[in-house]
């Protein structure tokens, strides 16, 4: 049956416009329940999004300046305000419909938020929250607060869209070009700083699919989709 199973969709590098592209066409077949909850896995190109509460303020260099790195800036309706995504990056976008795992919005975040520091705890990184900001955090023996995922996320018609962020290997100075979440002072790690042996993206990846196909008790569909569209 359809709701038995997870597709889990693996992209390799797609451009962020591209890639809001095929989510909507996936979200569109969720929400006529044409397709079960699916799981888009990629990475992006240096890429600055801005959420529904960003202001330009929040880029912390020119246009011309972003250009002439290759960055490009997107403005989008997730959550959230300014974020870098890049190569090392993890981002997840499930397309699920939370009522068939009885999330509210909230506790959406919450899941997403423990499936991160379920994936991360398995390479020996200590993950936690912080106050009442949404992501995943590790402090460091100094007892310094680093961000290692970021979270923004939409639910429309009952699908969520968008997704998460995770740190694995990205090029960490790429964060001084804007405000992070609206929060100045906000510093970012990744899993190969916090972790003593180097840690590829496969298998962050395979953990992820993993955690989650265990939380929701489904099986994994492997889809060709990229292809297609």
């Amino acid at each position: 049956m359809i709701n038995n199973r997870l597709n889990i969709i693996s992209l390799g590098t797609v451009d962020y416009g591209k890639a809001m592209r095929l989510q909507k066409i996936v979200h569109s077949q969720r929400v006529s329940n044409t397709r079960p909850d699916t799981l888009i896995l990629l990475e992006h190109p240096d890429t600055i999004t801005l959420g529904r509460r960003a202001k330009r303020d929040d880029l912390l260099s020119s246009d011309e300046d972003l250009k002439k790195l290759g960055v490009k800036v997107f403005h989008t309706d997730r959550g959230g305000q300014a974020t870098y995504h890049g190569k090392g990056q993890l981002i997840i976008y499930p397309i699920i419909n939370i009522k068939d795992h009885n999330f509210g919005p909230i506790s959406y975040v919450r899941f997403l938020e423990k499936l991160i520091k379920d994936t991360v705890g398995e390479f020996g990184i200590e993950s936690t929250n912080y106050k009442n900001e949404t992501g995943v955090w590790v402090y460091d023996n100094f007892k310094s607060k680093k961000k290692i995922a970021s979270i923004g996320v939409k639910i429309s018609n009952g699908v969520t869209f968008h997704g998460v962020a995770l740190n694995v290997s990205t090029k960490l100075q790429m964060f001084n070009h804007i405000i992070p979440c609206g929060i100045s002072s906000t510093e970012f790690t990744n899993v190969n700083n916090e972790s003593e042996s180097k840690i590829t993206f496969k298998q962050v990846s395979n953990v992820l699919i993993s955690k989650i196909t265990l939380a929701f008790d489904k099986e994994p569909l492997y889809e060709d989709f990229y292809e297609k569209y």
